[in-house]
């Protein structure tokens, strides 16, 4: 991202507290990230990043992306939601698909979506409006700010 869009300032702090916030970096229930960087199994919809009252979004993508044709349920090592997927989603690691359970391609989704939805997230305002935009979850901004800080130590 410093490459491709060196005014949005995302650190690396931010992506890793979002992705232990969310899934505590892809060994929520069990999983683990292979060699082929795919967590497994699949985590989809877990409840450390959608906690128990979150509203259910109606399904956007037929199960195409996280396999339920009802409901929308967060997806990968960064838990984003299909529609952001769908929108964000990055190749980063050259294997020829967007992998949301690939670490490498979730992560590069998730800071191409904080920094479009942030703009220059040196700042506090638009690090918050950012990580707010990925998920609106009560709470989850403050959990992303606090693990960030203790990353960044």
């Amino acid at each position: 991202m410093d490459k491709a869009l060196p005014a949005c300032g995302i650190g690396w702090s931010t992506l890793a507290a979002i992705g232990d916030v969310s899934s505590s970096n892809a060994t929520a229930d069990g999983a683990v990230v292979e060699s082929d960087g795919v967590a497994r199994p699949y985590l989809r919809g877990l409840d450390q990043a959608n906690p128990a009252g979150a509203k259910p979004i109606p399904d956007t993508d037929a199960g195409r992306f996280d396999g339920s044709e009802v409901v929308d349920r967060t997806m990968g090592p960064m838990q984003m939601m299909p529609s952001r997927w769908e929108q964000f989603a990055t190749d980063a690691d050259d294997d020829g698909k967007a992998d949301p359970d690939n670490m490498d391609d979730a992560t590069l989704s998730a800071a191409r979506l904080l920094c479009a939805a942030g703009g220059d997230l040196r700042q506090p305002d638009g690090w918050a409006r950012a990580v707010g935009q990925f998920n609106s979850t009560p709470g989850f901004v403050e959990r992303v700010h606090e693990r960030a800080a203790v990353f960044g130590r």
